[in-house]
């Protein structure tokens, strides 16, 4: 849908624009005249529609200003709104840009970070309006930043970069729940579970069994017996040990904001003069959740890096990680000895590293379709198309396999221990 020949989709961005989160710049043009060009173009969102918008106007000085912009607004089509959770996912993400970043932002300037935790866009306003649901943000691609290819893994470098800023956005989480507990406790009764609630489990359950055998499939008969065996056995359980493994309660007292959706089309990156990735981007916050910092490691070595790459920076990754979250949260003044030694880090990953396998599962499947073939999740034959579409086998098959031997090999937890 074109916004620019919309009054719904003018009417829309006015609403969002009233908000009390709006940023001084627009504030700003808004006391003059300004227009806007809108173009919507198809993307990586299941629940959303994505617009580029550029807003024109003058400043107080009378001077030309320009601001690009990425509008997300809420799918109106009312089948998608009665099977997903539409409104509560834009809620989800709005309470992150309005209440959890900033409170991370005060807590770093309270502790005089000089290089603080950024890799998010700026949070420009939004509404809540049913039906007409808007996030607008800064448009990091003016910024120098770069999307990722969803069906390319992330080499060492850019893994190496995520983890460290994965790292620190956990140590702020500790942070907050050891010095500020008032903040923590309105964090944990706001966030409500949104990918794993009553209106989204039968959904993801039914894609799950429709991509999983496909998954299981990837093994070999005979040199992969032991493996077929435990993951035929998995897929009774499958969803019930994710949903347990992201449930808070299971990882007490060591569950902190978690961005719970690190794939590659959710990362953008910059780039220095030696064209090595110097800045990294996480965008899509609707998933967040308080769980085990694990939640989003296990992405990252599962669904965002390849076999070689974890072959031969699989521990130094983890290093790296405890490394970057340890130093950062002593900075902020909390001991990650008490937090979350790294002794706890270990049992952890043996424990929950199953949701990494259950999204790896669900975004292997689809990275492995071509962009153009590829279905909407939302779509009411999705599971069937899924199932039937037309898919890189030989990708599909070699990067599944490696995932599936992989986490068996590590020994991590298929199971619950009885």
């Amino acid at each position: 849908m074109d916004y620019r020949h919309s009054s719904k989709g003018k009417k829309h961005l006015r609403l969002s624009a009233k908000g009390k989160n709006l940023s001084a710049k627009i504030a700003t043009l808004l006391q003059s005249r300004f227009h806007l060009r809108i173009s919507t173009y198809k993307g990586s969102h299941f629940i959303s529609e994505i617009a580029k918008i550029q807003v024109q106007g003058k400043d107080r000085n009378n001077q030309e200003v320009t601001l690009d912009l990425i509008g997300k607004f809420g799918k109106a089509d009312k089948d998608v709104r009665t099977r997903l959770p539409i409104k509560e996912f834009f809620e989800h993400e709005i309470f992150v840009y309005e209440y959890i970043l900033p409170h991370f932002e005060k807590l770093q300037v309270e502790k005089n970070v000089c290089n603080k935790f950024k890799s998010y866009a700026g949070f420009c306003a939004a509404s809540q309006e049913d039906c007409k649901e808007t996030i607008i943000l800064e448009n990091m691609i003016v910024k120098e930043f770069q999307v990722c290819k969803r069906d390319v893994a992330l080499d060492y470098n850019h893994a190496l970069l995520l983890i460290k800023e994965i790292g620190r956005l956990h140590a702020l989480s500790f942070a907050i729940r050891d010095q500020y507990p008032q903040i923590f406790k309105k964090i944990l009764s706001t966030l409500k579970e949104v990918e794993f609630n009553d209106q989204c489990c039968s959904h993801n359950r039914n894609l799950l069994h429709a991509v999983f055998p496909q998954c299981i499939n990837s093994l070999h008969a005979i040199k992969d017996k032991i493996a077929l065996q435990q993951y035929k056995k998995l897929e009774k359980v499958f969803f019930e040990k994710t949903q347990k493994s992201v449930d808070r309660k299971s990882s007490e007292p060591y569950a902190v904001v978690t961005h719970c959706d690190v794939w590659t089309s959710n990362l953008l990156y910059k780039y220095n003069e030696l064209n090595l990735p110097s800045e990294v981007c996480l965008v899509d916050w609707q998933l967040v959740k308080i769980s085990s910092p694990v939640s989003d490691i296990s992405q990252i070595m599962f669904v965002c890096i390849d076999k070689e790459t974890r072959d031969k920076h699989y521990q130094e990754l983890i290093n790296e990680y405890y490394t970057s979250f340890s130093s950062f949260l002593r900075e902020l003044g909390s001991d990650p000895d008490i937090m979350f030694p790294m002794n706890v880090l270990q049992e952890h990953l043996q424990k929950f590293s199953v949701h990494g396998l259950y999204i790896a599962v669900r975004m292997i499947s689809l990275t492995s379709i071509s962009e153009n073939d590829t279905p909407d999740f939302v779509e009411k034959d999705a599971l069937k198309t899924i199932t039937n579409a037309k898919k890189n086998v030989t990708v599909f098959n070699k990067r599944m396999r490696d995932i599936l031997l992989d986490y068996v090999m590590y020994g991590y937890e298929l199971f619950d221990k009885e």
